[in-house]
């Protein structure tokens, strides 16, 4: 399986009175909201929603977006495997009692080493693949922009998330829940064993963004927008992709992330693909990727 990246955590907790938790929740949705607003005047402004795309020459886009996404599937599918395998190596049954978190955390190792191993293999074999997924460019200041807007675009993306929150709770009925992702939910089990929580931790914030960006936006994102060079102008085409792959990357968080946290996401999902296209690499959304789940996982493991 592909694992799910981390869901959104509410600043706002069912402790203390309501007056003082609707109050928290007003001003950090007003604060959301202003720092969104600033930044969709700086995107509109540096006009980031053009996009120049020229494709190589002699190319066939169809085909070569076929193989990039064959090889985005083959990493994905190995590192489903890694974690199939890790359950008998490790000696932990998903379905069998103790701790949630380790057996969790024995998933993504496996998962994780499955996939660096397939990515490795696919950047050793096939350079130009990997130059097409964005993978060969000088990262430096790929990550240094990336930190950055990953920051950033968290304030839109909670907006967002805690909007959804509030109206699905206001619809059902039911109590509202701010830890949106299974993943947030075991980390604050007062039980974890130290080890699990440090596997834990160093998987989503490190190795999982990785492997989804170079699913997500190096081989999905890529195969779209080369399939349809000649079809659309260089901004429609990559806007479709961007969009479409924003559709498939939230909804394949179904079952680990909750219903309200899907919106979220899609944004998210958007602001790494059009860094992806800005940059002409992975490494920025794969920083961006990487802030925005250690500033969840910061959230919910401090109770903020």
């Amino acid at each position: 399986m592909l694992i799910a990246c981390l869901g959104l955590a509410s600043p706002a907790h069912a402790s203390g009175t309501v007056g003082n938790t609707l109050g928290v929740v007003s001003v950090t949705v007003a604060a959301l909201a202003a720092i969104t607003v600033l930044a969709i005047g700086v995107a509109w402004r540096g006009r980031l929603w053009r996009f120049e795309r020229e494709a190589p020459e002699n190319a066939d886009g169809t085909r070569d977006g076929l193989v990039l996404l064959l090889v985005g599937l083959g990493v994905w599918v190995v590192q489903g495997l890694g974690s199939v395998a890790a359950i008998p190596i490790f000696r932990h049954d998903p379905e069998g009692s103790g701790s949630g978190l380790a057996q969790m955390a024995v998933l993504l190792l496996g998962g994780s080493v499955g996939g660096l191993l397939a990515l490795l293999i696919a950047v050793v074999v096939l350079p130009s693949v990997a130059s097409a997924m964005g993978l060969r460019a000088q990262p430096w200041s790929g990550l240094a922009l990336g930190a950055v807007l990953g920051a950033l675009v968290t304030a839109p993306v909670l907006l967002v998330s805690t909007l959804a929150m509030r109206l699905r709770a206001w619809l059902s009925g039911e109590a509202e829940d701010p830890l949106a992702h299974k993943t947030l939910e075991a980390l604050t089990e007062p039980t974890n064993p130290i080890w699990a929580i440090a596997v834990t931790v160093a998987c989503v914030t490190l190795v999982i963004p990785l492997l989804e960006e170079v699913f997500y936006r190096g081989a999905l994102q890529q195969s779209f927008a080369r399939a349809m060079d000649g079809v659309l102008s260089p901004t429609r085409a990559v806007w479709s992709s961007i969009v479409i792959t924003s559709v498939v990357f939230a909804f394949m968080h179904v079952g680990s992330a909750d219903w309200h946290a899907l919106p979220g996401l899609f944004v998210l999902s958007v602001a790494l693909g059009i860094a992806r296209e800005r940059s002409g690499a992975l490494w920025a959304p794969f920083a961006m990727h990487a802030v925005f789940n250690a500033l969840n996982v910061t959230l919910a493991m401090t109770g903020t």
